[in-house]
């Protein structure tokens, strides 16, 4: 099963979880926002397992396969250098789907 994680937790995001969902062998395993309760509130009305309301403590503990970076234009930068830090080679940025 391949696991995606979710960096911010707004509506694009949501779009994601749903095409996600229409995916063989994928799943969105795990959702971090800078507000841990809209962390959970997301990952309650999407399906997702589990949330952090810190991005790095995300990577480092749940290491998923890719990210899909929906977090505002400023902080794309910084995310994925968060998750190339991590190891997590695969990510996209909201702008790319």
């Amino acid at each position: 099963m391949f696991r995606f994680g979710i960096m911010g937790a707004g509506g694009i995001a949501a779009k994601f979880c749903d095409a996600v969902r229409r995916l063989e062998d994928a799943k969105v395993a795990v959702v971090a926002s800078k507000s841990v309760e809209r962390a959970e509130r997301f990952a309650r009305e999407n399906g997702v397992a589990r949330f952090y309301g810190d991005y790095e403590e995300m990577l480092e503990r749940e290491k998923p396969d890719a990210v899909y970076v929906a977090t505002t234009n400023n902080f794309h930068f910084e995310n994925v250098m968060q998750c190339i830090r991590h190891g997590c080679r695969r990510c996209a940025r909201r702008a790319c789907l």
